[in-house]
């Protein structure tokens, strides 16, 4: 997938435009495909389902400025709130023990964040929540709802 259409824009230009962080992020999307892995927002890695890219016209070109994934039934903005390639089952599990740190429960208690502590409380029990690439199991998600 090309990241820009048309004439008249150049790379150094589309660079001023985007910002550096925009343009790392968005030269890994030719790599993509449904039924790959990403790490989302949502501190667990999830299967890509379909992705649909924004076009924004700059000068005479079209450019993509970001991508909206879905993954299990959730949409993520790629540039802002993904990260490829997807971290380890380990690293996800830190950052779920950051949680259980006394700032961490203090933030998920300040934002109503009851299925983050149901999820810590289960991780802290010895449940495994995630598959080997790090994708949640049933029992992450009866937890993250409350069911």
């Amino acid at each position: 997938m090309k990241l820009y259409v048309g004439r008249h824009l150049g790379k150094r230009k589309l660079k001023k435009r985007l910002g550096v962080r925009t343009m790392r992020a968005l030269s890994r999307v030719p790599l993509l495909k449904p039924g790959d892995v990403i790490h989302t927002c949502e501190g667990v890695n999830r299967v890509i389902t379909t992705f649909e890219p924004e076009w924004r016209t700059i000068g005479r070109r079209e450019v993509i400025v970001d991508v909206e994934i879905l993954a299990n039934g959730g949409y993520h903005s790629y540039v802002h709130c993904c990260e490829y390639p997807p971290p380890s089952v380990e690293r996800i599990k830190e950052y779920w023990r950051w949680w259980g740190t006394p700032e961490g429960r203090e933030r998920a208690a300040h934002w109503g964040m009851d299925g983050t502590i149901r999820i810590l409380n289960a991780i802290e029990a010895g449940e495994e929540l995630f598959d080997e690439r790090g994708i949640p199991t049933a029992r992450y998600e009866q937890l993250r709802r409350g069911t």
